[in-house]
């Protein structure tokens, strides 16, 4: 394919000049990549229709680690990463939101004259939360400038604070703190903005409203007065009394 400007004659060419080929474990069905992320220092990162999570040196085309994101072999619909690229997070038909961190490994390096600490990285699986039901179809990463915390804390905020945000099937959106994944516990919030919880009633209409996965059940209140217990008073129907 080419690129060309209307102002100028001159074309510019894409050609590829890597190719790196994943494993499909003796299944006929080619393995699908499904997303992919590219870091800063040129790694790019993989999730496929495998259940896998893949790290690439985007210079060599070589694998450099992988990770197993369920033990089901489910597919890995979507990733993200952290805006200071230490942490990437995959989720899937399994709905498990996984966190891989970049965390230092010391090695020494020896010289002549004295022991020189060199500090290198490396890739691990930290920790993951199920905040879904059903598959998660989407990640994303944003800066969250709201002092009261949409994820969950109440906190003061004196520079903007990382948070993502998944969404999937199940209607529902999981927001979780990035600084903090692994202890603060994620907020799930209902695809209706003004409303907190599937049970809501109306006490003036004396109407029940039970939301589902498909569909939203509505009960009728009866009168106060139409059903009476043994004693003969009247049953209150008010949440309040």
């Amino acid at each position: 394919s080419s690129l060309s400007s209307p102002s100028s004659e001159r074309q510019c060419r894409w050609r590829p000049t890597l190719r790196m080929t994943l494993e499909n474990r003796g299944k006929r069905i080619p393995t699908r990549v499904w997303c992919l992320q590219v870091l800063n220092d040129g790694t790019i990162v993989s999730g496929d229709s495998l259940g896998l999570v893949q790290f690439w040196d985007g210079r060599a085309g070589t694998l450099i680690q992988k990770f197993e994101h369920n033990t089901q072999g489910a597919d890995v619909l979507d990733l993200a990463v952290s805006l200071d690229q230490k942490k990437i997070f995959a989720s899937g038909v399994d709905p498990l939101v996984a966190c891989i961190e970049r965390v230092p490994v010391p090695s020494s390096t020896y010289s002549s004259s004295s022991t020189a600490t060199v500090s290198s990285t490396k890739w691990a699986s930290t920790s993951g939360w199920r905040t879904h039901t059903h598959d998660v179809r989407g990640l994303a990463v944003v800066s969250m400038t709201d002092p009261l915390g949409s994820g969950g804390l109440a906190t003061s905020l004196s520079e903007p604070r990382e948070l993502l945000l998944s969404g999937g099937t199940d209607t529902k959106l999981g927001t979780y703190f990035v600084s903090d994944f692994k202890r603060w516990r994620p907020k799930s919030i209902y695809n209706s903005s003004n409303v907190s919880s599937p049970i809501s009633l109306s006490r003036k209409k004396r109407v029940l409203a039970i939301m589902r996965s498909s569909n939203i059940d509505l009960y009728k209140l009866g009168v106060t007065g139409a059903v009476k217990p043994a004693d003969g008073n009247p049953i209150s129907m008010d949440e309040d009394e």
